[in-house]
């Protein structure tokens, strides 16, 4: 279909996940009004409706549903295509774990617009350790060697967690998957730079494929989102503990990464050993990495940035192997953890107070205001008993009364 050239451009970033998504979708949400000025719109309220979005298209099967894409993501292709001002950027890694099929609905969704797909991507030595604690702050329970002997041998029939890593993190093969859904000058790889660069780069390499002016924006709140290595392995014996308890999904979202892991244990970072690739691995990362870039380049995709980018620096720090730290880290990372998850759920007890007693002064309030007139008093009990019963509007006029008197 050709595309309208009187609709927005849109662009879908999809990742990869730890290639920097966080940092730009920050960049994105911290200059809205200044982004919108220059014509690129973010549709939705940012990356929660995103995610849902995508997070509905990744269960989605379009084999077995008459809709084209689930309704969330067409609620932004419509809202994209309402857009005046030229360009509309939609971000969210998951969608780099796409099959063909969901992606191809994905694109076709927001025709007859331009679609150009933007995948970012960071080199292996980094991204390995990075994907396994991330993967540790959403419950699961694979040991950080079981992590290392699944991805390092790629054998993706036996380890789910093989599988789970290369289809988000093979750069190549998301470039081939993508690349025949749109033309060729409208895929854009962009390099994540070396670690210790600064990361105002990446956003200015972003924002070159955008088409807006990097200098006119300001940079995004920092945030510690990453673990160091004791927390990290304390989260994987939590959640084994966890996994065996049967937790609801919900609550350890809830309470174990949101609270424990981003709150707390996100906060020790620069108190512990870095979790980084052992370097018994290393040969194997800098090998796989040279045949990505060499994959790379036969695919002649347009590249932001460098594609050497890709390739592992060489670490200078200590190696700490792959074994658990030491148990005096872990006793200190659990130390922490308890007294911050103490210090959360108070903060959170503390909040439910104060909105209680707002409530109940809106109640007074609500209570006086009926008590001077007697007829609209008269008239919304009369509504009540109609809605709901005599015994239901019995039942709220004490709660009420004992409200009021609190």
């Amino acid at each position: 279909m050709t595309a309208d050239p009187t609709l927005p451009v849109v662009y879908l970033h999809i990742g990869t996940p730890k290639s920097g998504t966080s940092y730009l979708q920050r960049l994105l949400a911290e200059n809205r009004a200044e982004l919108e000025q220059q014509g690129l719109l973010r549709p939705g309220d940012g990356f929660s409706e995103h995610a849902d979005a995508v997070r509905q298209l990744l269960r989605w099967d379009p084999r077995r549903e008459q809709d084209p894409v689930p309704w969330s993501w067409r609620r932004l292709a419509d809202h994209s295509r309402q857009w005046p001002g030229g360009k509309v950027v939609i971000s969210m890694e998951w969608m780099a774990s796409l099959r063909p099929e969901q992606a191809k609905s994905a694109v076709e969704a927001f025709a007859p617009c331009r679609v150009e797909v933007i995948c970012t991507a960071r080199d292996l030595a980094r991204n390995v350790p990075a994907a396994w604690q991330e993967r540790m702050q959403n419950g699961f329970a694979w040991s950080w060697q079981e992590f290392l002997e699944a991805v390092t041998t790629e054998d993706l029939e036996r380890y789910p967690a093989a599988s789970m890593f290369w289809r988000a993190q093979d750069t190549a093969d998301i470039v081939r998957r993508w690349q025949e859904l749109v033309p060729p000058k409208s895929f854009h790889l962009v390099t994540v730079p070396a670690a210790g660069a600064d990361p105002r780069l990446l956003g200015d390499r972003f924002a070159e494929v955008l088409g807006v002016d990097a200098s006119r924006l300001a940079p995004p709140p920092r945030a510690n989102e990453s673990l160091g290595r004791a927390s990290a392995h304390l989260l994987w014996h939590v959640n084994r503990r966890i996994q065996e308890q049967g937790l609801e999904r919900r609550t350890y979202l809830q309470f174990i990464k949101a609270d424990l892991s981003k709150s707390v244990l996100a906060q020790r970072r620069g108190l512990e050993d870095p979790l980084v690739l052992p370097e018994q691995h290393r040969d194997w990362a800098d090998q796989r990495a040279r045949r990505m870039v060499d994959e790379l380049r036969e695919l002649d995709v347009i590249v932001h940035g460098e594609l050497e980018d890709l390739l592992p620096v060489p670490y200078t720090g200590p190696d700490v192997g792959q074994g658990e730290p030491q148990l005096e880290d872990l006793f200190a990372a659990a130390v922490d953890g308890f007294a911050g998850l103490a210090a959360v759920g108070s903060e959170a007890a503390s909040a439910r107070v104060r909105e209680t007693r707002r409530l109940r002064r809106q109640v007074r309030r609500l209570e006086d205001q009926l008590a001077t007139a007697p007829s609209l008093r008269a008239r919304a009990g009369h509504l009540v008993r109609r809605t709901l019963g005599d015994g239901a509007a019995t039942r709220l006029a004490r709660g009420l009364s004992r409200g009021s008197r609190r």
